[in-house]
């Protein structure tokens, strides 16, 4: 009979000791949750750690404003961390390893700003994968699956989310085919707003990376959300889509730019009723699709007095900007640009193997346009290299270029 209280005793110890344990977790900041799991044996810690991440929910973890906690918890040898605040993807970063006996426990903790929106991914043994603790994923073209996350301060646009009560415009298709052979026919997608009538004439947007920004990103949204709250005119968009991306935005942007300036507008305008005037044609873009953006309207301001170029491009010295640049000096005051909008990530792109840092070459560029008086919209957003930031901003430019 005693043997018997006396294991019942230590099962009722066990149970009352697991709830307590249990509940104390659900309340322990993540600091005193490693002090906990740093001063017990190896072999509690695999309970200690699942009952901690039952009990987050998600991950990362977000303390206050500004301090987050990314973790894994698993069998491996190493897991690293690569994202925007990696220097922009170039230098993945270890997690700190805490011995749990047959698993791990791997975590780091960062600093960042309180509006920051983030993109990462972890690398385990070699292998990068999701964080799937964070329900957040999008889809970067190229780069595959990754996790988002935003820091307490940061405010989605208004203008991104899908309202069914709002008038949809339409897509229609034209075949262009350039007289320069060096750059292939493609397939432009045309956006006409609700209320087209060939009786009426409308501004009109070159948006690049066409394909990719109209079916990856919500850009047609945007579109119709600002005509349908009165704060753009109604316009037509051209969706340009590229086939050899670093030859016709980069390589050869000076001989591309003289075809959509030259050759598209004039093709645009035969068959829409637009608005055949600098100050109501646009074009814009992000990385390099907003390089070559740049490039074309710092070389025909005559005929685009609008540019927008997202994530750093306007402000690259390579891809013929400096050139083009010194064209538009000499222009400029018989065909000054009506609206610039530059715009870059304080964790933008960075290659140091190549010298290359867009933050800071952005930075030059907007300084060089002080230097010269020249007006123009200037931003750094606390994200990195990708569509999840430039959506953000789709609405600003429209508005700088179109607003009633």
């Amino acid at each position: 009979m005693k043997i018997f209280f006396n294991l019942l005793f230590f099962a009722i110890f066990v149970i009352v000791f697991t709830a307590c344990q249990k509940a104390y977790m659900e309340n322990i900041s993540f600091e005193e949750f490693l002090k906990e799991i740093k001063n017990s044996h190896s072999i509690q810690r695999e309970e200690m750690v699942n009952n901690y991440l039952s009990n987050i929910g998600r991950t990362p973890i977000i303390v206050g404003k500004n301090k987050v906690h990314f973790i894994w918890f698993g069998e491996a040898d190493s897991v690293e961390i690569e994202g925007d605040f990696q220097r922009g993807w170039s230098t993945p970063e270890k997690l700190i390893t805490i011995d749990c006996g047959t698993f791990d426990f791997f975590y780091i903790s960062y600093i960042l700003p309180s509006n920051s929106l983030i993109q990462y991914r972890l690398i385990v043994d070699g292998e990068a994968e999701l964080d799937l603790m964070n329900p957040e994923v999008v889809e970067e073209l190229g780069s595959g699956n990754r996790n988002v996350f935003q820091m307490p301060d940061f405010k989605h646009s208004d203008a991104l989310s899908y309202r069914p009560e709002v008038k949809a415009g339409r897509i229609e298709y034209r075949l262009f085919q350039s007289e320069n052979v060096e750059f292939a026919d493609r397939l432009l997608e045309i956006y006409l707003p609700s209320d087209y009538t060939e009786e009426n004439h409308y501004p009109v947007l070159f948006v690049n990376d066409g394909k990719i920004k109209l079916y990856t990103t919500p850009f047609k949204t945007v579109i119709d959300n600002l005509i349908y709250d009165r704060l753009i005119e109604s316009i037509i968009v051209v969706f340009v889509p590229f086939i050899e991306r670093r030859k016709e935005y980069c390589n050869e942007s000076l001989a591309f730019a003289k075809v959509i300036a030259e050759e598209m507008v004039p093709f645009i305008s035969k068959n829409y009723s637009t608005i055949d005037t600098s100050d109501k044609r646009g074009i814009m873009g992000s990385s390099m699709g907003g390089n070559v953006s740049m490039t074309t309207a710092l070389l025909y301001s005559d005929i685009f007095a609008n540019v927008g170029a997202q994530g750093g491009a306007g402000g690259t010295t390579i891809c013929h900007i400096d050139s083009a640049f010194s064209v538009y000096l000499d222009r400029k005051t018989k065909y000054p640009l009506k609206n610039i909008f530059g715009s870059v990530a304080t964790f933008d792109l960075e290659f140091p193997d190549r010298d290359i840092n867009l933050l800071m070459n952005a930075r030059i560029f907007h300084e060089k346009l002080n230097s010269h008086k020249i007006e123009h919209v200037y931003k750094e957003y606390n994200s990195g290299h990708h569509d999840s930031n430039w959506n953000e901003s789709i609405d600003d430019i429209l508005i700088q270029f179109f607003g009633r």
